[in-house]
Parts: structure tokens; sequence; C-alpha cells
């Protein structure tokens, strides 16, 4: 059975993944990894948002899967956040790049293997192009919300990882910042006014 188009879109930002970890073992840089970050984030939101309840809903037999599908993005997504804490091209990133990638290579292997097939079989045609549709555009608006923050959700790091950040961006005297002060000045700091 060929791919709907909900399980063809998803595929496809699986192999734009794998691509950019591939970028990023061969050249680390910031620009790759904030690209990187905006999808790796947003795909996983857009599946949580639109297609998980909707095979929860058509396969109920398959709530388990869908739950430990969201478990793993939780658990990628920490990994990520240590990531973006490391300096590229330092031997930390290359470990911290290996363990996100470990991690998101094995929930893209469980869901290419059991929950994408059952989303195929539970949607008709019309039904997976109205689900492909909304995972796009909730897909596109987490984009935009994570590219004001070059790729790292400010809201989600802890007071050491913006420390961190602060630090790699020239900022100084962060430590004795508050979380909030901290996000703020990083996001003024990413997102230069033209």
């Amino acid at each position: 059975m060929p791919d709907n188009a909900v399980v063809a879109a998803i595929k496809n930002d699986h192999r734009t993944l794998e691509r950019m970890f591939d970028q990023l073992r061969k050249n680390p840089d910031e620009k790759t990894l904030a690209e990187m970050s905006i999808l790796f984030v947003a795909h996983g939101k857009a599946e949580e948002a639109e297609v998980y309840p909707k095979l929860a809903v058509k396969s109920p037999e398959d709530k388990g899967d869908v739950f430990h599908g969201v478990e793993e993005h939780r658990e990628a997504e920490e990994h990520l956040r240590a990531l973006q804490a490391a300096e590229p091209g330092t031997e930390d990133f290359t470990d911290r790049l290996e363990k996100f990638v470990e991690s998101v290579d094995h929930h893209v292997e469980e869901e290419e293997s059991s929950i994408l097939p059952e989303l195929n079989q539970a949607l008709d045609e019309d039904e997976a192009a109205r689900v492909a549709e909304a995972f796009h555009q909730a897909e596109e608006a987490e984009k935009t919300r994570l590219a004001a923050t070059s790729g790292r959700d400010l809201d989600a790091m802890s007071k050491e990882e913006l420390v961190a950040q602060a630090e790699r961006q020239g900022l100084t005297g962060v430590s004795s910042r508050t979380k909030d002060e901290l996000k703020t000045e990083l996001h003024a700091a990413l997102n230069p006014k033209v």
C-alpha cells in the first residue's frame, strides 16, 4: 500500500532531518543547528497536535504507541537542549549530537515501523489529505514561532542553559540575571533589528 499524504509528509521530514544530521557531523555550525532544531521541534509539535490524536481516535488500540511516541519526543527534546548548549565544533558538541541523533533515529525507526503503517491504514485518502494539511499548517506555525529564537525554545531552557547560550552570544554579566531577563536579552541578541 503506497503512503498516504500525511505519512509521506512525515517521512519527508524524517529524511530531511537525516540529511541535516549528516551536515552537522561534517560541518557543525550554528545555522544548520538552528535550522535542524526548528524542523525537529516543529515536526514533533505538529505530530502531537494533528496526527497522533487522529490515530488515537481512529484506532484506539494504538493509543499506547501514540503515548510512547510522545514520550520519545520529550526524550529527544532533552538531548536537543543539551546539544544546543554545546559549542559547535567541540568534542562535547559531537558527543551530544550523537546522543540526540541516536534518540531521534530510534524514534523514527519505531514510528515508521508501527505508528505510520497504522496511520496509513486508518485514514482514507481524503482524511489523510486533511490531516496532512493540518499537520503542515501546525508545523509552519511552530517553525515561525521558533524562528524568532533561532531554533531555541528559550522558554524550555533552564537558567544554566540560558546562561551558556548568552555567554556564547557574547553577553556579559549574565550569571546574575534572572531567567526572564536572560530570555529577553537572548531574544534580542538572536533577533537583531535590521
